[in-house]
């Protein structure tokens, strides 16, 4: 297996685990950690031990500041699960030469989840992504990257993209990092 093909499997692994962790934290809270939010609002629980890629330089991510909160919302039709997130959010970069950036990533945004497995993705407010060299090429964005206003795209079950709507106001946080 080539070099490219290992890192892309490793960054599809990374990103599967990643939304299973976000989605096990929401499933696995107990009904009264609801907070005073209320609407059925959850704490979401931010996954650990990620590490990402600029290139070939890895990246770890942090979630130092997580005051982020999830909720489910009603199925639509063709739907499997649709979830409302909102809060305060900040990712921290850092790779291992030390270098590092802190991202205001706190939405609001939702994901919906179709029942042909593929995921739909929109923020409004600020977001913050990694992705693989070939999903940066189907977005048009950098491979982390950082936006504020609508961002929508399209996960597919087989790890491709699909742009809806992609904001001009990106930001290459791997640039930022010096990569």
């Amino acid at each position: 297996m080539s070099h490219n093909s290992t890192r892309t499997n490793h960054h599809r692994r990374m990103r599967m685990l990643t939304t299973a962790a976000a989605a096990a934290a929401v499933v696995l809270l107990p009904v009264g950690a609801a907070s005073a939010r209320g609407g059925g609002w959850v704490p979401w629980e931010a996954p650990t031990g990620i590490t990402g890629y600029c290139g070939d330089t890895p990246v770890h991510v942090t979630f130092p500041i997580n005051k982020e909160y999830v909720r489910e919302l009603p199925l639509q039709p063709g739907t499997t699960d649709i979830q409302e997130f909102t809060g305060t959010l900040f990712v921290r970069y850092t790779t291992d030469a030390g270098a590092s950036v802190l991202v205001n990533a706190g939405g609001p945004g939702m994901t919906i989840t179709y029942a042909n497995k593929d995921v739909e993705t929109r923020s409004r407010g600020h977001y913050n992504f990694g992705v693989t060299p070939e999903q940066a090429a189907q977005l048009g964005v950098p491979q982390v990257f950082t936006t504020t206003g609508l961002i929508d795209y399209i996960t597919h079950d087989d790890g491709t993209m699909t742009p809806i709507r992609i904001p001009t106001n990106v930001v290459d946080e791997c640039a930022a990092l010096g990569l």
